[in-house]
This record gives structure tokens, C-alpha cells and sequence, in this order.
């Protein structure tokens, strides 16, 4: 989506091999970052050890291993959603609603919690989280079709080829396939 040029255009005035690092360490701070927001918001009691272990579990698990190696912007994304739970438990709606209309900047990895947050916010009638969360998201949405008014087509387009992906088969399956 266009929206996330702002995370990303930056990072394209530098070299490659600094962006690169720059990205990385960028995804390995939130991972930690994410972690502790979401242990906050749970109001967690932990142990040093506890602390140290659940940090270390952050970033050496499967999915933020595949993230730190593959790039993803995953790890942003859970810090973004993280903040924005923050702000919300903190009261701060006007800044909860930004970083939910924010969550959205690759959509397709928190939609699930944006639709939760969205129906939780109607029914406990938390007015202003909704219209920051609506005027953040028209905002970003019509800078984005006023500067590149064909990005929509183009992210249609993308998600239609990644449908196609085989991503979804088992192991058990893929292997087959190759084995015809």
C-alpha cells in the first residue's frame, strides 16, 4: 500500500547496505519494544530471569526469527498495534486512533485486531478513538490517491498473484507435488 512509503522512502536516501541495517535494526528494537507493550498491557509481573527469558523468546521464536531473516515488516506492524493498545489503555484515544488507521499500513497483518478494536470501540462507545481512527485513515488514504492515484489498482493487482501462491500446502503436500 502507498501509506507505507512513509515508513519506507526514508530508508531509499540511503545506501543499501546502510538501509539494510538500518531496516534490521529497526525490526529487531520492535520485536523487543512489541513485547514489553504487550507484557504492559497485560500487566504482567515477571522475575529478571522471567524478563530475560520472555526478551530473548521475542526474538529467537519462529515467527520473529523469520522476520529479523526475511526483512518482514512484521515486527513493525506489532509495534505499531502494541502503541496503539498502549495509548488506548492510557486514555489517549485521539492517539490510539492514528496508530490503528497506522496498523493498516500493510492491512493485511492487522485486520483481525483493527476489526476487534473498531467493533470494541462502537460498543463501549469510544467516539473519539473512532473518528481519529476514520480521519487518520481518509487522510492517509486521499494523500495517497492525490499523489499516485493508481496504487490501488496496483496493490489489487499484487494481492491477486499472492493469492495464487502455494503458500497454504502442507509439507506433506509440497512434497508430493515434487515427487508428481
Amino acid at each position: 500500500p502507498f501509506p507505507s512509503l512513509l515508513i519506507f522512502a526514508p530508508l531509499g536516501l540511503l545506501s543499501s547496505n546502510v538501509a539494510h541495517a538500518i531496516w534490521l535494526s529497526l525490526i529487531e528494537l520492535a520485536l523487543l519494544a512489541s513485547t514489553l507493550l504487550w507484557v504492559s498491557s497485560i500487566q504482567w509481573k515477571w522475575s529478571s530471569l522471567m524478563a530475560a527469558a520472555t526478551l530473548a523468546f521475542s526474538a529467537l521464536w519462529f515467527p520473529a526469527f523469520a522476520a529479523i531473516v526475511t526483512a518482514q515488516y512484521a515486527a513493525i506492524e506489532a509495534l505499531v498495534l502494541a502503541l496503539c493498545l498502549a495509548a488506548i489503555r492510557a486514555g489517549r484515544n485521539a492517539v490510539g486512533g492514528i496508530l490503528l488507521a497506522a496498523s493498516l499500513f500493510k492491512p493485511h497483518l492487522g485486520i483481525g485486531f483493527v476489526v476487534y478494536i473498531v467493533v470494541w470501540a462502537i460498543l463501549v462507545r469510544r467516539r473519539t478513538l473512532l473518528g481519529w481512527f476514520v480521519t487518520s485513515l481518509v487522510a492517509l488514504g486521499g494523500t495517497s490517491l492525490f499523489v499516485d492515484p493508481s496504487w490501488p489498482a496496483g496493490m489489487a493487482r499484487q494481492i491477486i498473484e499472492y493469492l495464487a501462491l502455494p503458500v497454504s500446502l502442507s509439507p506433506l503436500a509440497r512434497l508430493a507435488g515434487s515427487l508428481g
